[in-house]
């Protein structure tokens, strides 16, 4: 069977809401690439982002981990109030089931396709 590769986003809030959009994904590359924008406020809702609105933080990961505080694992000081995008690709070799797991205490939603 030919690989599968399938492109996901992840997108991971300190709330429930809608998918908010701000720049275009890039060109993806090996790793997770992560986009951090920092509210300043509590949301209730997904915020509306600026069409190419500059995330505060933006980096290349093997892996990512949202179980751990951003000041430790991403070098910011970001704990709440944020909205954070982070999407790769994932190559899928051998045929089958797959199950995928997201969980998340303030709302995150997960795009695969």
């Amino acid at each position: 069977m030919d690989s599968l590769i399938r492109f996901g986003t992840i997108l991971a809030c300190c709330f429930a809401g809608a998918v908010a959009q701000a720049q275009t994904i890039p060109a993806l590359k090996p790793g997770v690439t992560v986009w951090v924008y920092d509210t300043g406020e509590e949301m209730r809702e997904l915020p509306v982002l600026v069409d190419g609105q500059t995330p505060n933080v933006s980096a290349d990961f093997d892996t990512i981990d949202f179980s751990t505080p951003w000041e430790s694992t991403y070098g910011t000081p970001l704990a709440e109030h944020y909205v954070g995008h982070a999407w790769g690709r994932m190559v899928i070799s051998t045929g089958g089931t797959y199950e995928f797991r997201l969980t998340s205490d303030d709302g995150a939603k997960w795009f695969l396709g």
